[in-house]
């Protein structure tokens, strides 16, 4: 029998190394999956918030153009949420202020999870420093917003901020993948009570049955009815055209779908933001166990994928019923 070739012996051994590596390494996974949702979910409520505006600002377009003796004022351009002051008194809607408050902290929470992602990406010093820099940002930016929404402070101290910057320094000088775990672990501990603290804000104040809610459905039939006003005065005008009151009608129609959709809309954000805050709790739970991950936090990501993919679901069928 031939002896074994030395060289074939540690290559062996070298693929066991790996495998067996490969396998008790606890898998980032639902450490990043964390931050894609969540910032899904902000961008998807932004866009459809946006979305509600700009059906504001087409309908005092249409109405303006029908009458001729009208002219546009700043007012004309600015949507149902923009804060631009008023010109005799020069102060804000308190209404739209305090909803864009409320979205700032939403995409400030989505940020915080998406440099969040990127630490648990990365895979050198230099994105590991990117990340840092990221994070150190986002939670900045949080705890002024939650400021400038409630007059309260978030409750990140000086010594959470040392905390995070020493862990993610420490997984930057020479990356290790435990330096990386250790990180996220500090950085999810410290995080934690800011952001039940702002999802708390946002899930209270933008449920169904708050008052920006009702603010935001009221507007849309308010903007209906003016349209459908527009139209039935205009539809037996002489230059009155079929493709015109077609356009006129699918717009009515585009804002109707925008009424009844707007409940639906600030529910899915309330509990969408909801579920993240409890992923968060559980990420705290999962990130102190050897394995990075739990049942827990995998039944509430699910749970966070459902309301983000609700609230994509309402612009893409108002966007439908303008066809």
């Amino acid at each position: 029998m031939r002896p074994s070739c030395p060289a074939t012996r540690s290559a062996v051994i070298v693929s066991a190394v790996i495998l067996i590596t490969a396998c008790s390494t606890p898998s980032l996974t639902q450490v990043r999956q964390f931050g894609t949702e969540s910032a899904t979910l902000s961008a998807s409520a932004k866009h459809a918030f946006t979305y509600l505006d700009q059906l504001e600002i087409q309908r005092k377009l249409y109405t303006l153009a029908s009458d001729p003796k009208d002219g546009p004022t700043d007012s004309t351009f600015t949507g149902f949420f923009e804060t631009l002051p008023d010109r005799q008194t020069g102060q804000k809607d308190p209404r739209k202020q305090a909803l864009a408050l409320r979205l700032d902290l939403l995409a400030g929470l989505a940020s915080y999870a998406s440099a969040l992602q990127s630490l648990a990406a990365a895979n050198y010093a230099a994105d590991i420093d990117s990340a840092s820099g990221e994070l150190n940002g986002a939670l900045v930016s949080l705890g002024k917003t939650y400021q400038a929404a409630t007059g309260n402070d978030i409750g990140l101290t000086a010594a959470d901020f040392g905390l995070i910057a020493t862990a993610v320094n420490a997984a930057g000088k020479g990356y290790a993948m435990a330096r990386q775990r250790d990180a996220i672990r500090a950085v999810v501990r410290a995080a934690d009570p800011a952001v039940q603290k702002a999802a708390a804000l946002i899930a209270t104040d933008l449920g169904p049955d708050s008052g920006l809610a009702q603010y935001a459905q009221n507007a849309a039939g308010l903007s209906r009815g003016a349209l459908q006003i527009a139209y039935n005065r205009d539809r037996t005008r002489p230059d009155s055209t079929f493709d015109n009151r077609l356009a006129r009608l699918e717009q009515i129609r585009t804002l109707y779908r925008a009424q009844q959709g707007a409940g639906a809309l600030f529910a899915d954000v309330s509990k969408g933001t909801r579920a993240m805050a409890k992923a968060h709790a559980e990420l705290v739970r999962a990130v102190d166990s050897k394995a990075m991950s739990s049942a827990g936090l995998a039944q509430t990501l699910a749970e966070l994928q459902a309301y983000v993919k609700s609230v994509q679901a309402f612009q893409d069928s108002a966007a439908l019923a303008g066809k």
